[in-house]
């Protein structure tokens, strides 16, 4: 049975096998840590998927592919805990989709102690590593925190693949401290 493998990044693997009866199977075996990377990666296997079928007998295969592709259907996270660094910091934070957009959404119980210039900023290190030297030096801005408490939510750039990082946090630009955050 002839097998294609399509590697669309270091993070997924899809791969098109055509059985006996000439019918093929697409499988996704490894996942993605973020659901835009995965969406993407679905976007492009669907798409590769169509190069490989040759006929009308496949026909099937795109049409679930392409379905998966939906922004509807894309996966929300889990909810994250943050960490304290300096300062206690209460509540969640996860990842949603919204009208296609990618949202870093606080939740209702976030609480922490004000400060004079606080910013959301995504890091390439895990948190328990993290300096505010490091945030100020290597990292990514979200934006300014909207409130030191409740609810919020933050657009992220379309072409901003968190697959690239490891976490999020909340950092007085300045004084270069790093209230705290979470591991992606």
């Amino acid at each position: 049975m002839p097998h294609k493998s399509i590697a669309l990044s270091s993070k997924v693997l899809y791969s098109l096998t055509y059985q006996d009866d000439g019918n093929p199977r697409f499988g996704h075996h490894f996942s993605l840590p973020s659901r835009t990377s995965a969406h993407n990666a679905l976007v492009t296997g669907a798409m590769a998927a169509v190069l490989y079928c040759a006929d009308m007998k496949k026909t099937a295969l795109i049409s679930i592919a392409l379905l998966l592709t939906s922004p509807a259907l894309a996966q929300d996270s889990a909810d994250w805990t943050f960490v304290q660094k300096r300062y206690k910091i209460e509540g969640t934070a996860k990842i949603e989709n919204v009208d296609g957009e990618t949202h870093l959404v606080l939740s209702e119980d976030f609480k922490t102690k004000n400060g004079p210039d606080l910013k959301v900023y995504l890091t390439k290190k895990p948190i328990e590593s993290l300096t505010g030297q490091d945030v100020k030096n290597d990292a990514t801005k979200i934006g300014v925190l909207k409130s030191n408490k409740g609810a919020q939510s933050y657009i992220l750039p379309a072409d901003l693949d968190l697959a690239d990082y490891e976490s999020v946090v909340i950092h007085c630009e300045a004084f270069t401290v790093l209230w705290g955050g979470f591991d992606l």
